[in-house]
């Protein structure tokens, strides 16, 4: 899988192996152009399979887009289950200079926590959540009354959201608004065995730990959030890569590899524990890794007490 990191239009891509011998290999190859991680086995081909002539007459196998395919990423694919072996893909484009569009960014869940839309999901799909008590409502990130809601320990708020069926273990972006308040730490929400933890703040750093805990095991953590600020948090997953980032207000805050590459959730997301104390807006959950400018479209969607 290759990622061109922009959308653009793909008109030839060249594959070369190291040596003629692995040059065999990529009989029965196809490429493929698609606009998301989502359905790796989805795409739009470019030419046709690799043949024994393609692969005979030189060591660089040219995939024809006629016409040229939109798309973001390119993924070389071979039915069978033997090995590819390639030193470099090119990928040629008539014009990288024009900015495209290739997702409109839809959400697979997302709530507002807001006093109009509550904990119902505003997506379409239907995911709508429920609180272990009446929902409290506060001012948001933009201000405004009735924007957020408190998950207070005293009162053993849990707010528990459905996990979109859509949502899998090896790919997946979780996003949303949060302000903890001074003295607050533990679980903000979890998934089974899936945990996002919030640690106290330390009198010498202002930005206080996430840390991102995994079958009891701690998987990343670093500086993200402050106490008494809202902060645009997100996780992201990539398991083809065995990825995953934390974001703070639209950038990458810290980077891990992992050793797994697929999550086992169990629905449904809860949000609260004993002992955090804590402001949530604007839950976003997306069946894919976002990269930088998705997640600034994700982090300024409106979402706002009449409409989102």
């Amino acid at each position: 899988m290759l990622n061109l990191f922009s959308c653009s239009y793909a008109n030839v891509i060249f594959c070369e192996a190291p040596d003629p011998v692995y040059n065999k290999r990529l009989v029965g190859a196809e490429i493929k152009v698609l606009n998301s991680t989502d359905g790796l086995t989805n795409g739009i081909q470019c030419g046709e399979p690799v043949s024994e002539d393609d692969v005979t007459r030189s060591p660089l196998v040219e995939f024809f887009c006629d016409p040229p395919v939109k798309g973001r990423y390119v993924k070389l694919r071979l039915a069978t289950q033997n090995f590819i072996t390639i030193c470099e893909v090119k990928v040629y484009s008539d014009d990288f200079e024009t900015e495209l569009n290739c997702d409109d960014l839809f959400p697979i869940g997302i709530w507002p926590m807001n006093v109009i839309y509550q904990l119902r999901d505003v997506s379409g799909n239907g995911y709508d959540g429920n609180a272990s008590t009446a929902p409290q409502f506060t001012t948001g990130f933009t201000g405004k009354k009735g924007e957020a809601i408190v998950v207070n320990p005293n009162l053993r708020t849990r707010l528990a959201i459905p996990l979109p069926d859509q949502v899998a273990g090896s790919t997946f972006t979780m996003a949303f608004y949060v302000f903890p308040f001074n003295g607050s730490s533990g679980v903000i929400y979890e998934f089974g065995q899936f945990q996002i933890i919030h640690a106290s703040t330390s009198e010498f750093v202002s930005i206080s730990q996430i840390a991102v805990i995994y079958n009891d095991k701690e998987v990343i953590q670093c500086n993200v959030v402050r106490h008494e600020e809202w902060t645009f948090f997100a996780v992201t997953f990539y398991g083809f890569e065995r990825k995953i980032q934390l974001w703070r207000n639209g950038e990458i805050a810290c980077m891990a590899n992992t050793t797994f590459s697929n999550i086992t959730f169990e629905s449904p997301m809860v949000f609260g524990s004993e002992s955090v104390h804590f402001k949530i807006a604007k839950l976003q959950v997306y069946d894919r890794a976002l990269d930088e400018a998705e997640m600034e479209v994700a982090k300024d969607r409106h979402i706002g007490t009449l409409s989102i």
